[in-house]
């Protein structure tokens, strides 16, 4: 029995296609201290966008990742968690998404003015971070939204927290049928396994899982993405994707399925990020660089 589980919402399912998806950052405590020239010029906010799957190593750490990148490529070293922070925009965790990275970097307790701090804008092509000119409706974003070195959003409360049994009790038919297949378009879009109670449910609903299945391998054929062999396995008894399936799956193709995606996930999760990712530092020799203390 699955234990734990906050009652999933649109917005808990999907939060990431709602705009904002901010993850773990690290800011000091203290009081702000003073704002002086020197405190603004080593302070500087950096946007980078990208397709998520271009982010190397494993999906669940492409923002740390991302931080770590930005830093080697501005001052030669990875992130330093009491001075940098890293928020994001869009569906990081799944392939083929447009996502942006924020870092703000600046010494801990400082806010200056956001009016005074550097903003840079990149764009990561998969091997390197190629500048960009930072356009009007970036810079009002960060203005209006994203407050420098903004604090985290306050974690769940886990007395709101329900057990799947306990959701199951609460829900009709068809709210829990609606629920079970979110779960698992969400599980296949980001790349999760699917819990027991998934499975169990699958059983009843091969035809739900069938049409899940086409419509998220159609989603990744439009984007051209990469076939994994977990859902090229499926593609192979429905071959007419995406019109819909003409042959239903049976439990041996759907478990199958599940293992092979368990065994690719596994996998995923233990990927390396490959040194050639990791771009020098920047030399001081332009303004921009030494006001920004590289």
């Amino acid at each position: 029995m699955d234990t734990g589980t906050t009652q999933p919402t649109n917005e808990h399912l999907c939060a990431e296609d709602l705009g904002q998806s901010d993850i773990s950052t690290c800011r000091n405590d203290n009081s702000p201290g003073p704002v002086t020239d020197a405190t603004v010029a080593n302070v500087v906010r950096i946007v980078v966008r990208c397709a998520s799957h271009k982010v190397p190593g494993p999906p669940m750490q492409r923002a740390r990742t991302m931080a770590n990148i930005i830093c080697q490529h501005q001052w030669g070293r990875d992130m330093d968690w009491q001075r940098e922070t890293i928020r994001t925009r869009g569906c990081w965790e799944a392939d083929g998404e447009k996502v942006r990275f924020l870092l703000d970097s600046g010494p801990p307790g400082v806010t200056p003015d956001l009016e005074r701090i550097p903003v840079l804008m990149y764009k990561w092509t998969g091997e390197k971070l190629v500048e960009r000119d930072l356009d009007a409706r970036t810079k009002h974003c960060l203005d209006e939204e994203y407050q420098f070195k903004e604090n985290p959003r306050p974690p769940r409360d886990p007395s709101k927290s329900w057990s799947m049994a306990q959701l199951r009790e609460q829900m009709d038919d068809k709210a829990w049928d609606n629920m079970m297949e979110q779960l698992i378009s969400h599980n296949l879009r980001l790349g999760r396994i699917f819990s027991t109670t998934e499975v169990q449910w699958v059983e009843d609903h091969l035809d739900t899982f069938d049409s899940v299945m086409g419509q998220h391998i159609g989603r990744k054929r439009w984007k051209r993405l990469h076939l994994k062999l977990s859902e090229v396995l499926w593609l192979g008894a429905h071959p007419e994707v995406p019109l819909n399936p003409s042959k239903p799956s049976d439990m041996a193709l759907f478990r199958a399925i599940s293992e092979q995606r368990c065994a690719e996930i596994q996998a995923a999760s233990e990927a390396k990020v490959p040194n050639s990712v990791v771009q020098p530092a920047l030399t001081a020799s332009s303004d921009s660089t030494a006001e920004l203390g590289a």
